[in-house]
């Protein structure tokens, strides 16, 4: 027995027919919202920041002397040094070196950098830095009043509090607590290399 295959006709309404199918295109989406939250952000961060930072006071012209000016500094050659004397201090290997300041210029000091220069045994010289200070002179206490015995008393002092008036002569200290190890132990000289004032 033989089976004819059934050929679908052309219009069957049961046989489902191909479809082109397109994809749907989506709506394309905006990047604005995001644009601008970033912007507000930024804005946000900026003016946190000029809010906090600091500000200089405001001037006014209440608070400012009339005739404003920049007081006098010491100059080079203001200093002298005089009646240098030396001595090793007795632990550590450290030098004193003792003299007499005079302020031959119209401000006060408050403060002296001196450059000591040490000579070594090669014929060369050693360079050291130290500050100057002040030699305290001794007073003696008077029914409640304090008057100057015009003796030194040894203790130093810092120039800070006790500034170097115009046409002063005051003793002076200089401590190296570094010297040269190769230093032939002759007095070294100072030059003053640094000053400052009032």
């Amino acid at each position: 027995m033989a089976t004819y295959p059934r050929i679908p006709e052309q219009n069957d309404p049961e046989r489902p027919r191909p479809a082109l199918v397109v994809p749907r295109a989506e709506q394309p989406t905006s990047s604005m919202p995001g644009v601008l939250l970033a912007i507000v952000t930024v804005v946000l961060l900026l003016g946190a920041i000029f809010y906090f930072v600091p500000r200089a006071p405001k001037s006014t012209t209440a608070n400012a002397p009339a005739a404003a000016a920049t007081p006098d500094q010491p100059v080079a050659g203001q200093l002298q040094i005089s009646n240098v004397k030396m001595g090793i201090a007795p632990v550590g290997g450290a030098v004193n070196i003792d003299a007499q300041l005079t302020n031959t210029g119209t401000s006060e000091v408050s403060g002296v950098m001196a450059d000591v220069n040490f000579p070594l045994t090669d014929g060369h010289v050693g360079e050291v830095e130290a500050p100057v200070q002040g030699i305290a002179v001794g007073r003696l206490a008077n029914e409640g009043k304090q008057t100057d015995t015009g003796k030194v008393t040894g203790d130093t002092e810092e120039l800070t509090k006790t500034p170097i008036k115009p046409g002063e002569t005051r003793p002076i200290r200089i401590t190296v607590n570094r010297v040269p190890a190769t230093w032939n132990h002759q007095l070294p000289q100072i030059q003053v290399l640094q000053t400052t004032g009032e």
